[in-house]
């Protein structure tokens, strides 16, 4: 029971990290593409900012999430639950897929 509400605890708190993280950065977008509007008759911010926003920050934060997992699994060790690592790996890069997915319809679009 203890390694079940481990691992609820930790994916709820990976989703809600996740949708703020989400939202900080889809408003940082449009708040650039506003401004890039007010400043240019293109209205669209650069090529390598569409791709650092698009792919960059959710292979970032993939690898930010992988190092939180790996602190809680070892501090859930010091606790006598021992985590298994494939699932939460898992779970890390389908929400990194899919912040690929929703950043890039976003800043590409």
């Amino acid at each position: 029971m203890k390694k079940w509400l481990s691992y609820f605890f930790y994916f709820v708190t990976t989703v809600a990290v996740t949708y703020a993280i989400q939202l900080i950065i889809l408003f940082y977008i449009s708040s650039m593409r506003f401004t890039a509007a007010d400043r240019s008759p293109s209205g669209d911010i650069g090529l390598d900012a569409k791709l650092v926003f698009s792919v960059g920050f959710p292979v970032f934060y993939f690898i930010c999430l992988t190092i939180v997992f790996f602190l809680y699994r070892s501090l859930m060790a010091q606790f006598g639950i021992e985590l298994k690592k494939m699932l939460p790996i898992y779970i890390n890069t389908f929400i990194a897929l899919c912040l690929i997915v929703r950043f890039t319809h976003f800043a590409f679009d």
